[in-house]
């Protein structure tokens, strides 16, 4: 197409050059209406090269259009992590910096925390249980108070209290559903119910799951365990 136009554009040029050349060489043996007829020819020829000259900028532009989408699909995306992903992460280290590190504690719910995850390491399950619930009835907005009530429904659970357990994860989702315990609470709800023998809710949390959270630790171990209860 463009390098039609272009020909086209040195045609019509030509045409207008060899007009010129007869209207000045041959002003004198034309008649009147001869020489009207030659200047709205000339004015025909001059329209349609300001018209060939504008088409070709246009397809230029296209092209360099073209080139620039090309080059910005050539680069690979970056995904920025969202505020609430950030926020997640830094709370999950901050938990994990918490359990690992000997360096003294000053913030207090935290060193409840830390308390209360010894004491369910040590299989002390009503201390824990005790201090996990101090933490999410007295600082419900704490960083920390969706692990703490996670935690409280681990402990139950391991103490088998299923129906206190099931109650529990389900308080994480309703009052935290925005942080990062949700699929996990997800999945031991899903487990809570089986131990409760009543595997059609269990699958439908655990579908619900992988629907919601498909790219989590807990999605992984919820597709095996649908496989258990399908089989």
């Amino acid at each position: 197409m463009r390098i039609y136009l272009i020909q086209q554009g040195k045609i019509v040029f030509l045409l207008l050059v060899c007009v010129l050349s007869l209207g000045v060489g041959g002003c004198a043996s034309l008649s009147s209406s001869q020489s009207s007829m030659l200047q709205q020819e000339m004015l025909r020829l001059e329209k349609m090269l300001i018209e060939t000259n504008q088409r070709l900028i246009d397809l230029n532009n296209q092209v360099l259009a073209l080139n620039q989408l090309l080059e910005q699909r050539k680069k690979p995306d970056v995904v920025q992590p969202t505020q609430k992903q950030t926020s997640a992460t830094k709370i999950q280290e901050r938990e994990e910096y918490l359990l690992t590190s000997n360096q003294p504690v000053t913030d207090p719910v935290e060193k409840i925390y830390v308390d209360a995850q010894n004491a369910l390491k040590k299989q002390e399950y009503s201390s824990a249980i005790t201090l996990f619930t101090t933490i999410y009835n007295q600082n419900p907005k704490h960083d920390l108070a969706d692990n703490a009530l996670y935690w409280k429904g681990e402990a139950l659970y391991a103490e088998k209290k299923y129906s206190e357990a099931l109650s529990t994860f389900k308080q994480v989702i309703e009052h935290y559903p925005e942080r990062n315990k949700v699929p996990d609470a997800m999945l031991k709800i899903a487990f809570s119910y089986l131990s409760l023998n009543d595997p059609e809710n269990a699958h439908k949390y655990l579908k619900e799951l992988l629907i919601k959270y498909p790219f989590t630790m807990s999605s992984e171990k919820a597709e095996n365990l649908i496989k258990k209860i399908e089989e």
